[in-house]
């Protein structure tokens, strides 16, 4: 009974750490509010990109100031990549640096693209 106890407390405190939401790509509303950001590279999103994103590349040296510069940390920001692998570790990231309402958009634009919906060139 004790050990069933340890483990409950240990899988509650990690998932307490991620504060973040997630959705399907697929599920993302252009016209929800907020900002969303693509965080490929600026080659990528020149072959295709939601209506309205706001490009900032997370390869970039630079990419957590520029962040910064760009949004408030109370904005409510949702965050794609190609497929959701950079886009998880930007969440953990800008977490840490005190962004409060970031949404995750799990699978990136390969699982919009997918879904069958529109993206600008």
């Amino acid at each position: 009974m004790k050990r069933v106890f340890i483990l409950m407390m240990g899988l509650s405190s990690c998932q307490s750490g991620d504060s973040s939401k997630h959705i399907a790509m697929e599920k993302y509303e252009p016209s929800s509010e907020g900002i969303l950001v693509d965080i490929r590279t600026p080659e990528e999103f020149s072959e295709g990109h939601l209506e309205n994103a706001v490009n900032i590349n997370f390869f970039d040296e630079d990419f957590v100031s520029n962040f910064e510069k760009e949004f408030d940390k109370n904005d409510t920001i949702y965050i794609h990549c190609k497929s959701g692998g950079r886009s998880t570790k930007a969440v953990q990231i800008l977490e840490g640096k005190g962004y409060k309402n970031l949404i995750h958009l799990d699978g990136g634009i390969l699982r919009w693209l997918e879904a069958g919906k529109p993206v600008e060139k």
